[in-house]
Formats: C-alpha cells, sequence, structure tokens
C-alpha cells in the first residue's frame, strides 16, 4: 500500500493526519509517484519465530568533521516466508546542521525524487522502529550482511533477540573466494537474472527467500498448527528518537593519500589549534581567580 501527500496537506498537516496515515485510516490526495510497494508496516503477515528476509538498497550522508561517507537505509524490504510483503518503503533522514546527504544511485533502486514525502517515503525514525520490532527473537536472513547490520542510524542493538543468517557465508562454496554475490547464487541455484538494470530490494529479497529454502527448512502451516500467532502491534502516537551526537574528527592521515589525506592532516592541525587555544582560555581562568 503507498500513500501520496498534497504539498499544502503535507506543510498543514497535523499530528492526528499522519497517524492515520501509519495506520491506513487516512487517505490522503495524490501527488508524485511511490515506487515503494509496502509503505507501513503489516506485523499481521508475521508469525511468531517465523523466518524473515530483509534486503536494503542505502543512501549515504557524510559529517563535515568526517572524511569517508557511511550509509543507512534508503529502501528497504521485508518478507515473509510465504513471501508476503511485511514491508517496502524508502526511509527519509531529516537534515542535519554539518551533515552532507549523498546523491543516491539510481542503479541501487533509490533516487532523490524517492526520499520525498510527497512520494510516499516515511520519516527515517518510524521505519527503524518497525524493523526493530519485526526482527525481535526471529531468524532473519540477509544478504552480505555486515552493511545491512550497520545501515541503522537511530535504533541502537536492535539485533540482540535475532539470529541473523547470511546467505553469502552460507553458500560460499559457490564461488572460490567465499563471497558469492546474490546475482551469481540466483544464477546457478535459481536459474534466474536478476539486478539487470536496477537493484529492486524486493527482487533480491524474494531471491535470497527461495536460494535460503534449497538448504533449510521451515513449514507455516504446522507453526499454525501448533498455535504460532500473528505480531501484534500497536503504533505509538509518538515514537522518540534523538540525533545522533556528533562524531569525533578523524585528525590522523594515517595510509590515506591524495586529497583524503590533505584534508586529514588540515583537520589534524586545526584540532590541535583548537586545543591549545582551549588551553589557554583555561589558564586565563585560573589567572584571574587568584
Amino acid at each position: 500500500m503507498c500513500y501520496y501527500f498534497h504539498k499544502a496537506a503535507f506543510q498543514n498537516a497535523s499530528t492526528d493526519f499522519f497517524a492515520g496515515l501509519a495506520t491506513g485510516t487516512q487517505s490522503s490526495g495524490l501527488v508524485g509517484s511511490c515506487r515503494a510497494t509496502q509503505t507501513t508496516a503489516r506485523f499481521d503477515l508475521l508469525l511468531d519465530g517465523e523466518p524473515c528476509f530483509i534486503d536494503i538498497e542505502f543512501q549515504g550522508y557524510k559529517r563535515d568533521d568526517r572524511i569517508k561517507y557511511g550509509h543507512r537505509i534508503g529502501r528497504i524490504c521485508i518478507l515473509n516466508s510465504k513471501d508476503d510483503v511485511v514491508l517496502d518503503v524508502y526511509a527519509i533522514y531529516p537534515r542535519e546542521a554539518g551533515q552532507f546527504k549523498k546523491q543516491p544511485n539510481a542503479e541501487f533502486g533509490v533516487t532523490k525524487e524517492d526520499l520525498l514525502y510527497e512520494n510516499g517515503g516515511v520519516a527515517a525514525h518510524r521505519v527503524e522502529h518497525w524493523v526493530a520490532e519485526i526482527v525481535k527473537n526471529r531468524t532473519v536472513v540477509m544478504h552480505g550482511w555486515q552493511g545491512d547490520l550497520a545501515a541503522f542510524y537511530y535504533e541502537q542493538n536492535i539485533w540482540a533477540t535475532s539470529t541473523i543468517v547470511d546467505t553469502q557465508v552460507q553458500f560460499s562454496d559457490y564461488q572460490d573466494d567465499k563471497t558469492p554475490g546474490l546475482k551469481t547464487l540466483a544464477y546457478h541455484i535459481l536459474n534466474q537474472v536478476i539486478q539487470e538494470s536496477e537493484h529492486s530490494p524486493v527482487e533480491d529479497a524474494e531471491a535470497m527467500r527461495k536460494i535460503w529454502f534449497t538448504r533449510n527448512t521451515y513449514d507455516r502451516d504446522a507453526a499454525l498448527a501448533s498455535g504460532a500467532q500473528a505480531l501484534s502491534y500497536r503504533e505509538p502516537s509518538y515514537i522518540p528518537y534523538t540525533y545522533r551526537k556528533p562524531q569525533k574528527p578523524l585528525v590522523h592521515p594515517g595510509t590515506l593519500t591524495g586529497s583524503a589525506k590533505r584534508k586529514a592532516q588540515k583537520l589534524r592541525v586545526k584540532a590541535a589549534k583548537e586545543a591549545a587555544q582551549k588551553e589557554a582560555g583555561k589558564g586565563d581562568t585560573a589567572e584571574g581567580q587568584k
């Protein structure tokens, strides 16, 4: 299900309006286009203990005191064991002082236009909260999990009660260097070609689910027969979140080269000057107290 916003409605909307959108009880006018397929989490499609399959496409960001870009959720898709879409949504992070957003790469299914509220995007803190609730106490299947696990900006330690299965590790025998891509596994195991022109997290999660089931089992019907219940979730009226504290400057050039090394050296000099000024200020304060 995908929602759209009139710009005027978005600017003047109340909290109740957006709460209605989140629960599916509020309709809105149509402007723009939404490529995501399930912009509110369908908790009712997951049973207790049922494995879920997650694929994430990223968007980049960088603080002005850092050299390298970080990554966080651009679009995320979560499937249940039946291939039902539990969540498929674009995450919108607010602008923060001293932070730069990297232009998304359309090849990976995330464009600048996708990351707009009027095109169906959802506030990132809400998306991350949904995911944190979904993955509790269940097996979570990913491919190349290192990047996906680090893509959460607000929610911390969301995988504490999850069992993470990486299909890249479980099916490492399909490539000599033990790191087969999902495209490679889909071709050799499923005889399916994916990621031809653009990455789709829905397509990738579907392929991942089929690949996982070639070496693993889960009987959903048996789980239902034994009394497994669908997840029950009530959307809170307010999801608290805080901006991350600015990270300390990366001031040591290390093994960097070129412009990155020059920038690191400048940051190092700047930090030294600021430290000296701070110490001088402490000295002046001490003298004044005598």
